[in-house]
C-alpha cells in the first residue's frame, strides 16, 4: 500500500504488487498482433494471483529453450496465427518438454496449419509425438464444450465458445483425438474431442480452440487455475475458521497440502485488525500431509486475518486464498448475534400420493450451525403441525428431511424450517420467517413451462432455453438452440425426478411440440421404470412440424409400478441436419384430470369410492369395483403419519361392485383415535384408488 502526501493537504492511497524472486510462469504471446486477445489471459493470471513473465512473440522473437527453462509452467497461446508454430519454436519447445516442462497450447487451426494446410493431411511428428494429438478436422461447427468426468482440469464444466464476455472469435475450432498414451479434456457437444491432456516424463494441456472464447471470466478463471494446479501438483485444502467466542484458548489452522515435489516452506500468516504487519508462523506435520499452525487466544471483539503459504523445491507457490494477501481469511472473536442463514427451494405441487415429500436446505452460519436444533415442521390443510429432525449430509451445509406421506389429491401440504446455531445465546432462524411453504397434491402438473431456466432436466449433449418460439411464455427448450443439430447425435433431454404413479390406473403425459428432422433423423420419447437403467419408446417422431402442436401419449400401462422417468432424445444419422426440435408446457395428468390432455387417454372409471358417511363416528362404509376375479384386491387403512393399521380386504373377489365396513379398529381389534386416516386399494400388481377419511369420537 503507498501513501501519497503532497503539498495544500493532498493525500492519496494506491496499491501496486512487484514479484519477488523468478516467476514460474511464462506467458508467450503469439497471436501475431492480428486479433490481439492477450487480456483475456492476462486477466485471469492477475485474477488467480499467478506471478508470471510476459513475452511478445512478434517483437521479442521465439524464446530460446534457455529462456523456457527458466520457467516451471508455459502458457503459449495462438489466437488463429500462421505459423502457429515455428521452426524454431518447435526445436525450443522440444527440448523444455523433454527436460521435464509443463506447457499449456491453446489456439484454433493449430492442428490444420500442422497437418493439412495445403490439403495432404499428413501427420506432423511434433504433433504426434509431443501434443499426443491427431488431427480429425479444422471446424467442429459445435460451439458447446463439456468436461470430462473426474478429470481434474474439466470435471464439472459445461460452457460455450461464443457470446457472452469471451473473445468471440472462434471461427475454426480443430476436432482432434488424443493419441493412445493421452487422454480427453474437453469435449464438444457432439462428443469429439476438443482438447487433449497428457501426462509423462512433462505435462501437457492442448486445446483446440482458443481459451479466449469461453464465455465467461469466472469459467476462464476456473479453467486456467485447474490447468496450473495440475502441472505444478501444489494445492492447499483448508476449511476456514468461523468466527469465535473462544476468548481463551488458540484457534488451530488446519491445512491439507498436495504437492508432486518436496515441499520447501508452508507458513501461517496472521495479525488483528489495525495492525498492518503479518506475524509468521511456520507450520508443522499434523499427519499425512496435513500441517498445523495455531493463532493465540484473542480478547473479545477482535477480527482476526490470516493466510497460508506454501512453496515447493522448485520454487512453485500457492496461497489459501489464492491471491493472498490481497485476498485473505477473517474470522471474529467476540459475542455472537447474527441468526443462521436458511436457504430452500420450495417444493412444487406434485402428483405423488404416497410420499414421503423429500425437502433440502443449505445452512450457514458465521459461528457454527448446531445440527440438533435444525428441524422440519409441517401439518396437512393447515391441522395440527408435527415436527421432524433434520438431518445433515455429511461434508456439505445441506439438511434434509422428510414429510410422511400419503397425502391423497386435492389436499394441501404446509411447512417452515427452523434452526439455531452453536453461540451460547442459540441464535434463531425461521424460513419462511412467518407463515409457510406449500405444496399441494394434484392431478394435473405442468412439470415445466421453462419460464424459469432449465434447472429440473439433465440437458444431455446440449439442450438449452430459447425465446425463438414459444406456444406461451417466451421460452422454451430446443436440442441445438445455437443453430441446426450436429451429424451422429445421440442428445437425450432428461426428467431428473422421477413422476411417482404408484397411486393412479390411468395416466398420461402432455406437451407441446414443434419440430424439422432431417431425413433419417428422429427425435423419440422414451420412459423408464427402472431408474433409467434401461429405456422403452413411447413415440418416435420424425419430419416436419413448423407450427406448435400439442399432443399427449398415454402413460397408463406405467401406473401402479413406482416412479417413473422421461426422456425426449434426438438422434441424427450422418447426413444432412437440420433445426430440430423445440418442445414446451410437457404437464402430467391422472386419472380423470383431463385438462389439456385427451380425454380418451384417461378412462374416468374409478375402482375406489369415497367412504360414506365421513366424517364418521363408529363405522364407515367404503365401496369399491373389481375389474377381474383373477386379481387379488388389497385395501389398507394408514393413519396419519403413513402407518399401517388395519388390512379390509386381501382376497380375490369377483368382477363388479363391491363395499367394505370399517368400524374404526386397528388389526388387533383395538379402536383406534379420533383423526385423519387414509385407504388405498391395490388391485393386483397396480394401485388403483386412494382416498381419505375422518374419524370423529
Amino acid at each position: 500500500i503507498l501513501n501519497i502526501i503532497a503539498d495544500d493537504g493532498y493525500s492519496a492511497i494506491d496499491t501496486f504488487s512487484v514479484v519477488i524472486g523468478n516467476p514460474p510462469i511464462l506467458l508467450v504471446d503469439d497471436d501475431c498482433d492480428g486479433n490481439n486477445v492477450e487480456d483475456y489471459y492476462i486477466a485471469s493470471l492477475d485474477s488467480l494471483g499467478f506471478a508470471y513473465d510476459y513475452w511478445h512473440h512478434s517483437t521479442q522473437g521465439p524464446p530460446s529453450a534457455t529462456t523456457l527453462s527458466n520457467y516451471s509452467i508455459i502458457i503459449w497461446f495462438t489466437e488463429a496465427s500462421f505459423p502457429s508454430l515455428s521452426i524454431d519454436d518447435i526445436d525450443n519447445l522440444t527440448i523444455y518438454l523433454n527436460n521435464g516442462g509443463n506447457l499449456f497450447l491453446s489456439g484454433q487451426d493449430i492442428g490444420w496449419d500442422f497437418n493439412d494446410p495445403e490439403g495432404y493431411n499428413y501427420e506432423n511428428p511434433f504433433y504426434a509425438d509431443y501434443l499426443h494429438a491427431e488431427y480429425i478436422s479444422n471446424s467442429s461447427n459445435n460451439f458447446h464444450i463439456s468436461g470430462i468426468n473426474d478429470d481434474p482440469v474439466s470435471d464439472g464444466h459445461s460452457f460455450f465458445i461464443s457470446g457472452g464476455d469471451g473473445a468471440n472469435n472462434q471461427l475454426s475450432p480443430d476436432v482432434i483425438e488424443p493419441k493412445p498414451e493421452a487422454g480427453n479434456v474437453f469435449k464438444y457437444a457432439t462428443y469429439e474431442s476438443a482438447g487433449i491432456k497428457y501426462s509423462g516424463n512433462y505435462k501437457l494441456v492442448y486445446l483446440g480452440f482458443g481459451f479466449e472464447g469461453i464465455d465467461n471470466i469466472s469459467t476462464r478463471n476456473t479453467v486456467l487455475n485447474n490447468i496450473i494446479d495440475w502441472f505444478s501438483g501444489l494445492s492447499i485444502n483448508h476449511d476456514p475458521l468461523p468466527d469465535t467466542e473462544n476468548t481463551s484458548n488458540p484457534y488451530p489452522v488446519y491445512a491439507e497440502v498436495t504437492s508432486e515435489s518436496s515441499l520447501s516452506d508452508i507458513y501461517l500468516y496472521w495479525k488483528t485488525e489495525n495492525v498492518t504487519t503479518f506475524n509468521r508462523v511456520q507450520m508443522e506435520p499434523a499427519g499425512e500431509n496435513k500441517y498445523l499452525a495455531s493463532i493465540p487466544a484473542q480478547q473479545s471483539d477482535k477480527q482476526v486475518s490470516y493466510f497460508i503459504y506454501v512453496v515447493d523445491v522448485n520454487g512453485f507457490s500457492v496461497t489459501s486464498p489464492l491471491k493472498a494477501p490481497n485476498r485473505i481469511y477473517t474470522f471474529y472473536v467476540g459475542t455472537d448475534n447474527t441468526p443462521p442463514v436458511i436457504e430452500h427451494k420450495p417444493k412444487d405441487n406434485t402428483v405423488d400420493e404416497l410420499g414421503p415429500y423429500y425437502i433440502l436446505a443449505e445452512i450457514t452460519d458465521n459461528v457454527g450451525v448446531d445440527p440438533n436444533s435444525v428441524f422440519l415442521h409441517f401439518n396437512l390443510n393447515g391441522g395440527s403441525t408435527d415436527s421432524i429432525s433434520m438431518q445433515l449430509i455429511q461434508l456439505t451445509d445441506q439438511y434434509e428431511g422428510n414429510i410422511p406421506g400419503p397425502v391423497p389429491t386435492g389436499d394441501v401440504v404446509n411447512y417452515y424450517i427452523t434452526a439455531c446455531d452453536s453461540s451460547s445465546g442459540h441464535n434463531f432462524s425461521r424460513l419462511p420467517g412467518s407463515g409457510y411453504y406449500s405444496f399441494s397434491i394434484v392431478n394435473n402438473l405442468i412439470i415445466d413451462d421453462f419460464e424459469s431456466g432449465s434447472g429440473k432436466w439433465d440437458l444431455g449433449a446440449g439442450w438449452g432455453i430459447t425465446e425463438i418460439s414459444s406456444p406461451s411464455g417466451t421460452h422454451s427448450i430446443t436440442d441445438s438452440p445455437f443453430g441446426y443439430y450436429d451429424n451422429n447425435e445421440n442428445n437425450s433431454l432428461t426428467l431428473l425426478e422421477g413422476l411417482s404413479l404408484s397411486t393412479y390406473s390411468t395416466a398420461a403425459l402432455g406437451y407441446f411440440t414443434r419440430h424439422s428432422f432431417a431425413s433419417g433423423d428422429t427425435g423419440m420419447i422414451e420412459i423408464s421404470v427402472d431408474s433409467m437403467s434401461t429405456w422403452s419408446n413411447l413415440k418416435t417422431i420424425t419430419g416436419l412440424q413448423y407450427g406448435w402442436l400439442e399432443d399427449s401419449l398415454s402413460l397408463s400401462n406405467y401406473c401402479g409400478q413406482g416412479k417413473v422417468y422421461i426422456r425426449f432424445r434426438l438422434n441424427s444419422d450422418e447426413a444432412i441436419t437440420a433445426n430440430g426440435w423445440f418442445l414446451d408446457d410437457i404437464r402430467i395428468a391422472v386419472d380423470s384430470s383431463t385438462l389439456g390432455i385427451n380425454q380418451q387417454l384417461l378412462p374416468k372409471t374409478q375402482l375406489l369410492s369415497q367412504n360414506f358417511p365421513n366424517p364418521f363416528s363408529s363405522s364407515t362404509i367404503i365401496s369399491f369395483s373389481v375389474e377381474s376375479s383373477i386379481r387379488n384386491t388389497l385395501i389398507t387403512i394408514y393413519n396419519f403419519n403413513g402407518r399401517k393399521i388395519k388390512t379390509l380386504v386381501d382376497k380375490k373377489l369377483n368382477a363388479g361392485k363391491h363395499q367394505a365396513i370399517w368400524d374404526g379398529t386397528d388389526d388387533s381389534g383395538n379402536p383406534v383415535s379420533s383423526g385423519i386416516y387414509f385407504y388405498r386399494m391395490k388391485h393386483g400388481d397396480k394401485y388403483t384408488g386412494f382416498r381419505k377419511m375422518v374419524l370423529m369420537k
